[in-house]
């Protein structure tokens, strides 16, 4: 295999989830020997030098499709990222058709709230009413016309054929891909919590089942908070809990790799990390994660085998799970010895190599 398309709208945003999940599934690709040309309307400063960026001069969609497939004739799969760039991968799988080019494959990784704009939000006015419209059907008749559609877990392939009945050709393949996992996963834990913002309502629930936690034990773990602004702060100091918490920066991966390493916990409220890079990491580093039910990453998790999953709705249930972590050392060890690895990283290069072969 020589090279893979990769498509994203915007790769400008680096602090996005899918274009985090982009740039690790990149480097995972490059590190194979693949050469990666990566389109988008635009790109941050600090986007890796070593990857081949084209940049799309619109999101035009017909336009966006010819300039893709000028370039990407000898290349070995397009991968879409997000939305629009599915229907502008299937517009250029459709010109790869009329040249008799249509051995490569046209895949979609479909995140869990992928299209949520068009499918689930109310509408504001008729005019937005129409452009949607429009966009739904564009986006069904596209969907249909993907080789690929690769979904995380089997609650997002059921949501997928809700939306689209006819589809047939969906895989469902965890990523293994987060930018917080590094090599090393050797470290002593410090007795702490990590817990991500990502700008969620639901981590006030955290913090007041923290509060009350330290309010009922004396072996207290700290609680890490990465990424915060003023009304986080005016809740913690709210609480009264300031003393035991650290305010992290979410702008270097390789610092927040090492505080998940170093805790004995991370606590996943967020639903909307549809690429589970919180929970990958977590299991790299042998860090329990304590999961709210509602988060896309209980979907492939499993209560008291490789995580703690609670109920959002009974702040108890929280507590709970954080005592059971921190008051049971034997119970903690059993959880961190039932946890595997993500492993076959290289399932989608796999697909990929199938599909060339005619075998899919």
């Amino acid at each position: 295999m020589k090279e893979i398309v990769i498509l994203i709208s915007n790769a400008g945003n680096i602090k996005d989830k899918s274009n985090q999940f982009m740039l690790n599934m990149i480097e995972h690709f490059y590190k194979s020997g693949i050469r990666i040309t990566v389109f988008s309307k635009s790109f941050s400063k600090n986007f890796p030098a070593y990857i081949a960026r084209k940049h799309l001069s619109s999101l035009l969609f017909t336009k966006s499709a010819k300039d893709i497939a000028n370039i990407s004739e000898n290349a070995d799969a397009i991968i879409a990222m997000d939305f629009p760039m599915n229907i502008i991968a299937s517009m250029t799988k459709n010109i790869f058709i009329k040249k008799r080019l249509n051995k490569m494959p046209v895949i979609v990784w479909y995140a869990l709230n992928f299209q949520n704009h068009l499918y689930f939000q109310e509408k504001k006015d008729n005019k937005t009413k129409l452009t949607e419209k429009r966009l739904i059907k564009l986006d069904y008749e596209h969907t249909l016309n993907m080789d690929i559609i690769i979904c995380g877990s089997n609650k997002i392939k059921e949501r997928l054929l809700y939306l689209h009945k006819d589809i047939k050709n969906i895989e469902v393949m965890q990523p293994y891909f987060s930018p917080y996992i590094f090599i090393n996963k050797n470290k002593e834990k410090d007795k702490s919590i990590v817990i991500f913002y990502d700008r969620e309502d639901t981590i006030f629930k955290c913090t007041a089942a923290y509060a009350q936690y330290l309010k009922e034990t004396e072996n207290i773990y700290r609680l890490k908070i990465i990424g915060y602004d003023k009304e986080l702060k005016e809740n913690i100091n709210k609480l009264s809990i300031g003393q035991y918490v650290d305010f992290i920066d979410e702008d270097n991966n390789a610092y927040i790799a090492e505080i998940i390493s170093n805790s004995n916990a991370i606590i996943i409220h967020n639903t909307k990390d549809s690429f589970y890079t919180q929970i990958m990491a977590a299991w790299h580093y042998k860090t329990l994660p304590i999961i709210d039910e509602k988060s896309s990453s209980a979907e492939i998790a499993l209560d008291e085998k490789n995580a703690l999953i609670y109920n959002s709705k009974n702040p108890i249930s929280i507590i709970s799970k954080i005592k059971k972590m921190s008051e049971n050392k034997k119970t903690y060890e059993m959880f961190m010895n039932s946890i595997n690895e993500a492993e076959n990283n290289n399932k989608i290069i796999e697909f990929i190599s199938s599909f060339s072969q005619g075998s899919i």
